[in-house]
């Protein structure tokens, strides 16, 4: 099982890329993040560290047609038609922030 720890480092890790891509704090609710893309704007956060084996990074878009549109075959198989739900979960944190960090970086 992961620690609150491994969750932090992984959190501190999403946080430092999506500020570095030029991300804002979003005043959003339950999204901490705010990125201007090709897909329209996104909205990004993570969970709160917990003792899980799951890590993630929660994403929406603002404007489920656009993102459509400007989202590749694979991007758009993981884009959730009905609510804009753009999610990336992994058992392996690396994993996860490489697969999130590449699907992100297409878009920009």
């Amino acid at each position: 099982m992961a620690t609150k720890k491994q969750h932090e480092t992984f959190n501190k890790q999403v946080q430092d890329l999506v500020n570095g891509l030029g991300a804002k704090e979003s005043g959003r609710g339950t999204y901490k993040y705010i990125i201007e893309t090709k897909a329209g704007l996104l909205y990004v956060t993570t969970h709160e560290p917990s003792d899980t084996d799951i890590f993630g990074v929660y994403c929406k878009f603002e404007n489920i047609d656009t993102a459509k549109e400007a989202l590749g075959f694979w991007d758009c198989n993981r884009l959730n038609l009905s609510s804009g739900k753009w999610n990336f979960m992994d058992y392996d944190p690396k994993d996860l922030l490489l697969i999130f960090s590449t699907s992100l970086k297409r878009i920009l």
